[in-house]
This record gives structure tokens, sequence and C-alpha cells, in this order.
């Protein structure tokens, strides 16, 4: 490998990582994706994202559900998890639909769900916390 060959290759890399943050920042943009994935070095000044899933079940005549077993409730718990660590990484890619999958076997007599999904993040104009994305999500019983 000449002098020439070597040089060209280090700015290249140079170039590339210098760069690199933009093009990253614009991907976050406009896809979603957490400033955490993807060698982002915005990830060091941006907190987790917090995602707040809230559920509005509508039963079968208006029954009061009956509560599921411990077992189930904790495999709704850890489908929650599940989705909310997925949706901090891949943003507003992901829906609830294993969530709701869950829950729909776990109350036999839910109808309808609708899962509210919030994304709060850092308002860059006021560096408070807030809602930067809510999205809606209606399933049927299967």
């Amino acid at each position: 490998m000449t002098v020439e060959s070597k040089r060209r290759l280090v700015l290249t890399v140079i170039a590339i990582l210098g760069l690199w943050p933009l093009g990253h920042r614009a991907l976050v943009e406009v896809t979603g994706l957490s400033p955490w994935e993807g060698f982002g070095w915005a990830m060091y000044c941006v907190p987790h994202r917090r995602i707040a899933v809230q559920a509005d079940p509508q039963f079968r005549n208006g029954e009061a559900p009956t509560p599921a077993p411990a077992e189930l409730q904790e495999m709704i718990r850890s489908s929650l998890s599940r989705y909310t660590e997925r949706r901090r990484a891949m943003g507003f890619w992901v829906a609830p639909k294993e969530y709701a999958r869950v829950l729909f076997s776990a109350y036999p007599e839910l109808e309808q769900l609708e899962l509210t999904v919030e994304q709060h993040g850092v308002d860059r104009k006021t560096a408070f916390i807030v809602v930067q994305r809510t999205d809606r999500f209606v399933y049927l019983r299967p």
C-alpha cells in the first residue's frame, strides 16, 4: 500500500466519522430510531425515551372483567415490557400487536381494545420532557 493510498484511506475514515453524526441525526428525525441505536454520538446527551401505554378495553355487554390469574398477569407485564423496550429502540415502527394478543388471551370477555402509546422525549427549545408522539391502535377480538 502506497503512502498516497494510506492517506486517502485515513481521510476517507475521518470524513465518514465527521459526517456520520449529521446523517444519524437525520435518520433519528425521519425514522424515529432511538438516538441510542446506530452508533450515534447523541446518545450521551439524550435520556432514554419514556414510553407510556394506556389501554381502553371494551368488554362484552359492559361486563366487568374477571381478574386474570397470576401467571397471566406476569405474561401481560412481560409482554408490555418487551413492547416498550422495542418501541424505545425502533421508534414508531413497532406496533403493540403481541401485547394486544396477550390481553385478549387473558380476558375472554374482551371484545375491543384501544391502546394509546405516548412517546416522551426532550423538547429542544425548553429542555423539558414532553409527549413527542401519540399513536392509537385499535384491535378487535380475533
